[in-house]
């Protein structure tokens, strides 16, 4: 890691949803006292595998397909990175490609919810899997008995469908994923 990601101003507050900080929270640099930042749900660690950030070019890899502006073209990549399809579930998808019918959730970063984002390989993401720890268990068990049968605002309060309640169709979804793993997280 070069140094913190992050550098939090004097008496500044932040709450960090669905990203991807290098060095997790160790990545950010409290400057003064009074400061503070919440870690929450969906923040994680892991290389992005960026094209050619170095270059300026911040498309994610995939080996399905991402956007190569030099060729104006989709190319594939020989690794996928773990950031396709780990944005927040509520964000949608709007214009991401999707040629395949795989894509679940946006991409984090500059090109996700846009028509260069890139693409998801199969089995790749789970709706339910709302920490992005690449698996769906009692952590997201967890989050639908804390809201059962109560108003909701995401997935991260246990309303998996985003219907503003946390009801037995939540309960399904997580049973239908229940214990599957992402195409790039746990065993």
């Amino acid at each position: 890691m070069i140094g913190p990601m992050f550098h939090m101003l004097s008496q500044s507050s932040a709450s960090l949803d669905y990203c991807d900080v290098e060095g997790g929270t160790s990545g950010i640099n409290l400057n003064d006292t009074g400061s503070s930042y919440t870690w929450s749900t969906g923040c994680y660690d892991m290389d992005p595998l960026f094209v050619d950030p170095a270059n300026g070019d911040y498309h994610l890899q995939s080996a399905v397909g991402r956007w190569d502006e030099a060729i104006n073209d989709w190319v594939a990549d020989a690794q996928t990175s773990p950031a396709i399809d780990t944005g927040n579930p509520v964000g949608g998808i709007e214009d991401e490609p999707d040629p395949d019918g795989y894509n679940l959730r946006k991409n984090l970063g500059a090109y996700g919810g846009t028509a260069q984002a890139s693409q998801t390989p199969e089995g790749w993401s789970l709706l339910c899997d709302v920490n992005n720890d690449g698996m769906v268990d009692f952590a997201e068990f967890a989050l639908l008995a804390a809201g059962w049968q109560q108003e909701a605002q995401s997935p991260a309060d246990g309303d998996f469908n985003v219907d503003q309640y946390v009801s037995a169709l939540d309960m399904v979804m997580l049973c239908e994923e229940w214990l599957g793993t992402t195409g790039w997280g746990a065993p």
